[in-house]
């Protein structure tokens, strides 16, 4: 096949016609002879098929001449019925004939078989079928179809003389075969040349265009049909050749320009990058400098503001404490003028320090330096806490509150004293634009697929805004309009900083309005708040350095130190007590009694009016009437120790009977029956009081007239104090003294609070003593966390009240001594 595939078109092409015409010639050939074969079988058949319904129809007459035609003869010598030989032999395809009984024996009855020519007769119960070609075997049942008596055998087969006929004219058809192919290559010798000559004149002129490479030749050969068609077509992609090799030539030559070109501006983008890479040098370098410069700048802010804190927020709380020292005096004298002019004062600077701590929230804001401190608390609880503080407010324009707070809420997780905040600024705004209104608070939970949400409005129905009032509504430094600043006063700063706390923690404030229908402020926090980034481990910060700005000294800006101011009595009461008792000769007579032994003593006729006093006069001892009209004795005791600053008040009750059990099942201190003696109340007055006299308070504070307001109001209340300057006095004190609560200030000189509670917490001796921090600095969630481990509570100065200190101070005593009574440690006094 390959050798074929090798040799010149014009041979392919003669071979394959030749062998078209020969295949053709030869299959005529094949079926002229294959119908002879045909023909012949089919003659032989007729003939056989005729000589056997002769024959049958021979026995057929036979048998109904003599029935017992199919026994076989015995003796040879006789002759059968059935005489075959003469009946067949003048039939020249027939070869064999024969006559079989019907037995199990298929016995021959007669038989025949052409002279010279014999075949085997096969029994019909052995004959496997007819494979010749040119034979034909019969085998016919005898007798009735039902019935048969026996089987007629005959065989046909073509004669010499006929199949000598059939062979005659294959040496003239070979002989014409041949002839035939001869004449087709002789003619397909003549008519490839029309195919093949253009086709190798093309395959030449391709050879020599591929040689030579000159595409300008072209091929003009004769002809018609596919080869002008293929002519036409390499004509054609020899032109498209020229054609690309002359803008190949073009575009090669504007490649080299544009080489050239490249390598210029490559040259020029070179030195481009060199004088970037200076300029980016000095950019970074410029860049550098203002970061050292912007972070010293933050630091300086940071710096500054803790400095203004300290030294804003320090003074202004010596100014309110001292102001409530000189209200209390002014009111023990009676001093009525004084109480007014005192009163203004300490309204105005508790205004001026709630400005300071708003404008130093705002700059902690702006900076991103205010932290959040997350905690799980009671919402429940923080809606009361509001409500309780804004209830003068409320009061004051004669409003009406209504809280609808589900007891079910459950608790949040967030920064409570910013949600205090909050709460607060909105409760006290409405209740400033509402006169003789309702303000509604409504808090719930929402339960949403992105998480759970706290919602608390604030509704009242006061003046409202206009919508372009609300545009400058959370705005700082911006109130509704000017009319309004200019009749209800205000900074503008309290809705600003509430909507930075509420989106610090993840939320917003909203508000509906309109002018003359009141407004709807909405806080919407989630109920787990998720502080941004990460903080130390609590086991970190107590090894950790505190990050604190420095401070400088502040002795140049402290007050002189005094130990008396003017206009103040040079003796302190040893204890405030307070009657209730509806009996004034029981009034008469304790009143004396308890003068006489230096106490400040206060009496109350019925249960209504002694709980009223009792939250003005915040007394050291109660001495309760068990009956008494309209709030009886048991009721006026629950109440008291519902109360947070009232709760650890001792209270001696005054019974009827000798029923103590029934007092201490009341919760209260110690019980006296009536008439009362006073020699047996004053040992119970003097050993409820022995906390106070025997075991002192430290008070740690460098500024000498925040130290010696402190001491005040201890001393006031019953509490003997010692003092210290600064951290390293305050443990030389420590040695000798085992107080029942440090106060302790964390700015200092020498020894800083820290390094205070750190050896506090590291000695075995000290370590129990319940630690209130006192700060003015705004502290981080990382320094209040390392601080709630090692103190009892965190008080900022500035934003607790005279009573939140003093009720810290009574539950610290009161942890001390739980924890004293279970150590068996000594204690020196």
């Amino acid at each position: 096949m390959l050798k074929l595939k090798r040799l010149p078109l014009r041979w392919q092409l003669t071979l394959l016609i030749t062998l078209i015409s020969s295949t053709l010639l030869a299959a005529a050939f094949a079926s002229y002879f294959f119908m002879e074969v045909l023909n012949l079988r089919e003659q032989v058949a007729v003939d056989s098929y005729t000589t056997e319904r002769l024959m049958m129809k021979q026995i057929h007459a036979t048998l109904r001449q003599d029935p017992d035609a199919m026994q076989p003869a015995l003796d040879l010598q006789k002759k059968t019925p059935f005489d075959l030989k003469n009946s067949l032999s003048n039939t020249g395809s027939i070869v064999a004939a024969a006559v079989f009984t019907r037995d199990e024996r298929e016995r021959i009855v007669e038989s025949y078989n052409r002279a010279n020519a014999w075949e085997p007769i096969p029994r019909p119960s052995t004959y496997m079928g007819n494979f010749s070609t040119d034979a034909v075997i019969i085998f016919r049942p005898i007798g009735p179809p039902d019935k048969p008596v026996g089987t007629f055998y005959l065989k046909a087969k073509a004669s010499p003389e006929q199949r000598a006929r059939l062979l005659k004219p294959i040496p003239g058809m070979i002989l014409l075969f041949l002839a035939s192919v001869a004449a087709s290559i002789v003619i397909a010798r003549f008519l490839q040349a029309g195919i093949s000559e253009p086709i190798v004149k093309l395959s030449e002129l391709a050879r020599r265009v591929a040689r030579e490479g000159d595409y300008t030749v072209r091929a003009d050969i004769k002809g018609g049909g596919e080869t002008a068609v293929l002519v036409e077509a390499f004509n054609t992609m020899l032109t498209t050749i020229q054609q690309r090799d002359a803008d190949l030539l073009v575009a090669k030559n504007a490649a080299v320009e544009a080489r050239e070109r490249l390598a210029e501006i490559n040259a020029m983008l070179e030195e481009s990058n060199r004088t970037l890479e200076r300029k980016v040098a000095e950019r970074t370098i410029d860049l550098h400098k203002a970061t050292v410069a912007a972070r010293d700048a933050n630091q300086a802010k940071s710096a500054f503001l803790a400095k203004m804190s300290h030294e804003l927020r320090t003074p202004m709380n010596a100014i309110i404490g001292y102001s409530e020292i000189l209200v209390e005096d002014a009111t023990d004298r009676g001093d009525d003028g004084a109480i007014a002019d005192l009163r203004k004062i300490l309204s105005a600077a508790r205004h001026l320090l709630g400005l300071i701590n708003d404008v130093l929230d705002l700059s902690k804001i702006e900076a991103g330096k205010m932290d959040l401190y997350l905690e799980s608390f009671d919402i429940t609880r923080i809606v009361q806490e509001v409500v309780s503080t804004a209830q003068p407010l409320i009061d004051r324009n004669s409003n009406r509150v209504v809280v609808e707070c589900p007891a079910d809420i459950g608790v949040m997780h967030a920064d409570a004293t910013k949600l205090r905040q909050i709460l607060l600024n909105l409760v006290s705004n409405a209740s400033k634009f509402t006169e003789k209104g309702q303000i509604r608070i409504q808090a719930s939970r929402e339960k949403k697929p992105e998480g759970e949400s706290i919602v608390v409005r604030v509704n009242d129905s006061g003046i409202g805004m206009t919508p372009e009032q609300m545009t400058r509504l959370f705005q700082a430094f911006s109130q509704a309009d000017h009319s309004t600043s200019a009749k209800y006063g205000g900074t503008g700063l309290g809705l600003a900083i509430s909507r930075q706390f509420a989106r610090l923690m993840g939320g917003d404030i909203t508000v509906e309005s309109a002018a003359g229908k009141g407004s709807t402020f909405t806080v919407r926090l989630p109920a787990r708040v998720v502080a941004e980034g990460t903080t130390p481990p609590p086991s970190l910060l107590k090894e950790t350095p505190l990050d604190l700005p420095p401070l400088p000294p502040l002795e140049a800006v402290k007050p002189p130190s005094t130990n008396t101011v003017p206009g103040l009595p040079s003796t302190t009461p040893r204890g405030r007590l307070l009657i209730i008792d509806d009996d004034e000769k029981v009034h008469a007579m304790l009143q004396s009694l308890l003068t006489h032994e230096n106490y400040s003593v206060k009496c109350a006729r019925s249960g209504a009016e002694g709980l009223a006093l009792a939250e003005e006069f915040h007394p050291h001892v109660v001495v309760l009437d068990i009956l008494l009209p309209q709030i009886d004795g048991r009721d006026a005791l629950d109440r008291l120790k519902e109360s947070p600053a009232l709760s650890n008040t001792p209270i001696i009750l005054l019974t009827m009977t000798e029923n103590g059990e029934m007092g201490f099942a009341l919760s209260a201190t110690d019980y006296l029956s009536k008439p009362v003696v006073g020699s047996n109340l004053l040992p119970i007055i003097q050993k409820i009081s022995a906390l106070r006299t025997q075991i002192p308070i430290m008070v740690v504070e460098d500024n000498a007239a925040v130290r010696e307001m402190i001491v005040r109001l201890l001393d006031r209340e019953g509490w003997p104090a010692i003092e210290a300057e600064n951290g390293r006095v305050a443990l030389e004190l420590l040695k000798e003294h085992t107080p029942s609560v440090v106060l302790l200030d964390l700015l200092m000189p020498e020894l800083d609070g820290f390094s205070v509670l750190r050896e506090m917490r590291a000695n075995p001796a000290w370590r129990d003593i319940p630690v209130v921090v006192l700060t003015s600095l705004d502290l981080t969630a990382e320094v209040r966390r390392f601080l709630e481990q090692q103190a009892e509570r965190v008080l900022q100065k500035g934003r607790y009240t005279r009573d939140e200190l003093l009720q810290e101070v009574r539950e610290s005593v009161n942890e001390f001594m739980r924890r004293r009574s279970k150590s068996t440690a000594p204690f020196s006094s």
